[in-house]
């Protein structure tokens, strides 16, 4: 009925902050490798083409933004998705007793 899309985040925050999309998942790999904003910045450089403190927190801080917005949209699609279900079996209900109620006044 409904479908959830997930969003190519690395592209998104790529057009968003004007960076490359391999400066981008660097810098979340290593976030997710418990790397901190200054050991980044600092020591791995060459992986993220000098990416400063400021542009690893903005990555950072957008992915968790967007991040936050999945969890709420999909929680919204299954409630959506629910309320479908209920609306098509009430209407099916309604059909059956309107059959049933033509049957028994004709």
């Amino acid at each position: 009925m409904f479908e959830l899309q997930i969003p190519n985040y690395i592209e998104f925050i790529s057009k968003e902050l004007t960076f490359k999309e391999s400066q981008i998942k660097t810098v979340l790999d290593l976030t997710l490798e418990w790397a901190t904003v200054p050991f980044i910045a600092r020591y791995r450089k060459e992986l993220t083409w000098n990416l400063d403190e400021n542009n690893i927190r903005d990555i950072i801080e957008l992915n968790k933004n967007l991040s936050i917005k999945k969890v709420i949209l999909k929680e919204l699609v299954e409630n959506i998705t629910i309320n479908m279900k209920n609306i098509t079996g009430f209407v099916t209900l309604f059909n059956s007793l309107k059959t049933e109620l033509n049957y028994l006044f004709k």
